[in-house]
């Protein structure tokens, strides 16, 4: 099973910052004048969430090409409405440990879901990362 740098893991931070309404800024339009980003961080303290390539898609990919990623916000850590949201449109975060990618563990399992019909190509991955058998910094 992959580890998280396997799958080109990195801690984030969301982050907000006030822009122009209505015009482009960075190539992008912000018709509600916030841009939204979420910001590389080094270490496991600064972050609110992780970002990986989907386990499952990697495995059928063959490698990193045409597999999508998958974000993963931290519970008491990261703003309403920044990272997953469940079937009913609300938040969904997972508690972590560790002190970085190499040993991060998530609780509980990560579900990919979608109201049906399922987009073309979508893979509703069900796993771990770092638990149920998953050792700490990989995921499956």
């Amino acid at each position: 099973m992959p580890t998280l740098r396997e799958l080109e893991g990195y801690l984030t931070r969301y982050e907000e910052r006030p822009v122009p309404r209505d015009q482009f800024v960075d190539g992008i339009m912000h018709t509600d004048g916030i841009e939204r980003s979420y910001r590389h961080v080094a270490t496991l303290t600064e972050a609110d969430g992780v970002w990986f390539l989907c386990p499952k898609c990697f495995a059928k990919n063959g490698g990193a090409r045409g597999t999508h990623t998958v974000g993963v916000g931290f519970a008491g850590r990261c703003p309403p409405g920044s990272y997953m949201k469940n079937l009913e449109g609300q938040d969904v975060r997972w508690q972590v440990s560790g002190t970085g990618l190499d040993d991060l563990v998530l609780s509980p399992s990560i579900q990919l879901l979608c109201h049906p019909p399922p987009p073309p190509g979508f893979c509703a991955w069900h796993g771990f990362v770092g638990m149920s058998g998953v050792p700490p910094g990989s995921a499956a």
